[in-house]
């Protein structure tokens, strides 16, 4: 779309209208999309509370129709809101739950990202150790998963830990 601030304008419009008729599963489904979504442009325009607002009312949805593959990504996004809000501590909660779920669902790239989430909280708060400790477990998930997809990525962390690793001799 390119206009963030047009986007969280279209998915509050399109949120109201659903929480009207939103009874069935497809319904729940739609609703709890779009609340996703609606977090996910609340956070690119800076709005990271808004962001958990939005984000814990799609939980609540997904609860509500036992969706576990979309709970654990709602999970995920409400912890980076709580990354760019700087509450760390909560970031890690809501990633612990995520990847419960991803690991419960069989999605193998969401515990990889969720790993990686977990190392870039690490770094923020300096803790080196922990932060590697993520990546190498991010890494054997993707050696573990040998696919296109989980090859390009455990490239990525691969550099990253290079990166650390250098930091932490230097």
């Amino acid at each position: 779309m390119g206009r963030p601030n047009a986007a969280v304008a279209a998915h509050e419009e399109v949120a109201r209208e659903q929480r009207a008729y939103a009874h069935t599963i497809y319904e729940l489904s739609a609703l709890g999309r779009t609340l996703g979504w609606l977090g996910l442009a609340l956070i690119d325009v800076h709005r990271p509370d808004d962001a958990v607002s939005a984000l814990t009312e799609a939980e609540c949805v997904y609860k509500r129709a036992q969706m576990t593959s979309w709970l654990a990504r709602t999970r995920f996004h409400r912890a980076e809101a709580h990354r760019v809000a700087g509450r760390i501590d909560q970031s890690d909660e809501d990633l612990a739950q995520a990847l419960d779920g991803f690991r419960a669902t069989g999605d193998r790239i969401g515990e990889i990202e969720t790993l990686r989430a977990f190392a870039d909280n690490a770094e923020s708060r300096g803790d080196h150790s922990a932060c590697r400790r993520h990546l190498r477990d991010s890494l054997a998930t993707c050696e573990r998963w040998d696919t296109d997809a989980t090859r390009e990525i455990a490239a990525e962390v691969r550099l990253c830990l290079s990166k650390i690793e250098g930091l932490a001799k230097g």
